[in-house]
């Protein structure tokens, strides 16, 4: 897809005009031809139009009742702070208005909207973000395939930048690497195995050009990977430990952010058995993974400079007679005992030793966790923000400003030291669940045992990795969520540095 800025409307593209409600269409003269412009006035006039929320006028110039060549979008009351949640709205609303007019090349009158969002190489990056998300559908199973593709869009303003084509390119294969993590999580877990995510994982190395390690069953168990494997063994799909490298700094060798995500390919609950309903969801256990290897596409994309190590321990959790059981102790890679009170809180015994393997073997010195990993963060918090806790502020500051550019939501949770004793057990170290009550907070705790002196912080996203109320720039299904915000936090963190 093609993105530019131009002072002139292209001939023969569908016109979108997106306004604010009781806008002075005046304002956009200059960027009109006279001929159109008096049309439209007219129009307006005549239909009273005053450009109120998803307001729309078709105006057609050719008298015919199917060729609608000018669309008047309303955008309704303008508010006061102009936020990226608008504007990536209003991009997916002319996205979506082209689809349905089956046009493959727009025209934008955009002058206002480049104003009042302040910078047009912002504009420009979210636009092409926006429009590359919106073009994506789960249609893998279907025989017929989506056809409609949108092939250019002209942005009309006096407005310019020199580097418009990196710009474009480069949010583009953003959009792609966050529609990326929406097909990992929306594919079904007969395909999407511990394996099929190692080669995704691979293959997305090798097109973004960062490195990638996969390790098979007979290595992990090397390593001392105790919980992990007993997670693992009661599937016949074997498990895989996924190593990514983005070496942006050099001359760091020693200074490496830790992404470690959650790889449960599927998860029936082990014994401790999931409810039937719903249980054909939990193929988006590995969400956290799928977060994971986009951002490292994004990352690497961008070059950030900052040296990030990617780790990702990816199973299943069934039933079989190998299979964990409740009342087990197993040990974990760290040295630690755990007591199994359910094998249903299998996450965090994968995430407690990648987290290990990440600060033994990979040498890193920070460490941020994601995971779809407790019930009790959509009960807590819904699919509206994801619960986060942190043993170091600055990582937690770094994620509030990714929030702005993310479009994703995130609320600190306390970790008090009475919440911590929930995972006390009188049999081992550690037991893997601390009841029903604050579960969010003792799983993520559980989790800060395993870091051992390292900044860490820990990201829940169990009610964010699928959605059944789509937004506009998002179809039902995958949401893709923490792609773009694990981006920005890495780049916060390397400007930081």
């Amino acid at each position: 897809m093609k993105l530019q800025l131009n002072e002139k409307i292209q001939s023969n593209f569908l016109v979108v005009i997106p306004a604010w409600q009781d806008f002075d269409f005046n304002e956009l003269k200059a960027f009109i031809p006279a001929g159109i412009f008096k049309v439209i006035e007219a129009w307006i006039q005549k239909k009273e139009y005053n450009w109120k929320s998803d307001e729309l006028q078709y105006i057609n110039f050719n008298n015919a009742k199917e060729d609608k060549d000018i669309i008047l979008l309303g955008l309704g009351e303008k508010k006061e702070n102009f936020s990226y949640n608008q504007m990536q709205g209003i991009f997916a609303d002319i996205y979506n208005l082209a689809k349905k007019n089956k046009a493959k090349e727009i025209n934008v009158i955009a002058e206002h909207l480049i104003a009042d969002f302040g910078n047009v190489e912002e504009f420009i990056q979210l636009a092409a973000q926006t429009f590359e998300e919106c073009s994506y559908e789960f249609d893998t199973y279907f025989e017929k395939k989506q056809e409609y593709l949108l092939k250019k869009a002209v942005f009309i303003s006096k407005k310019t930048t020199e580097n418009i084509i990196e710009l474009v390119q480069n949010s583009l294969l953003f959009g792609q690497a966050i529609n990326l993590a929406k097909q990992l999580v929306n594919e079904p877990a007969n395909e999407m195995t511990p394996r099929k995510i190692a080669e995704m994982a691979q293959k997305t190395g090798n097109s973004y050009d960062f490195e990638v390690k996969v390790y098979d069953e007979k290595k992990i168990s090397s390593f001392g990977m105790d919980a992990y494997i007993n997670v693992a063994k009661g599937s016949d799909n074997q498990p895989r430990l996924i190593v990514m490298y983005h070496k942006g700094d050099p001359s760091n060798p020693h200074d490496i952010l830790g992404l470690i995500g959650k790889g449960l390919s599927f998860d029936s609950g082990g014994y401790n058995i999931k409810p039937g309903e719903g249980m054909g969801a939990m193929k988006s256990d590995m969400a956290g993974s799928a977060a994971v290897i986009g951002a490292m596409a994004a990352i690497s994309n961008a070059k950030l400079p900052i040296n990030v190590t990617a780790v990702v321990a990816a199973c299943e959790n069934l039933i079989s007679g190998r299979a964990y059981r409740p009342g087990d102790i197993i040990n974990t890679m760290a040295g630690k005992t755990v007591e199994i009170i359910s094998t249903d809180a299998e996450g965090r015994l994968t995430l407690a030793d990648a987290m290990h393997f990440a600060i033994k073997h990979e040498r890193v010195t920070q460490l941020v966790d994601i995971a779809t990993l407790t019930g009790a963060a959509v009960v807590a918090l819904g699919g509206t923000r994801a619960p986060v806790l942190t043993n170091q502020q600055e990582l937690y500051e770094a994620l509030q400003y990714a929030e702005k550019y993310s479009n994703e939501k995130y609320w600190q949770l306390p970790t008090d030291e009475e919440y911590a004793n929930l995972n006390k057990s009188t049999v081992a170290d550690l037991k893997n669940s601390g009841g029903r009550m604050a579960g969010t907070i003792s799983a993520g705790l559980f989790l800060r045992e395993f870091a051992q002196d390292r900044p860490w912080m820990h990201i829940d996203i169990a009610g964010m990795a699928m959605t059944d109320k789509p937004k506009a720039w998002q179809q039902k299904g995958a949401t893709g969520f923490a792609v773009k915000t694990l981006f920005y936090f890495v780049k916060k963190m390397s400007e930081s540095k």
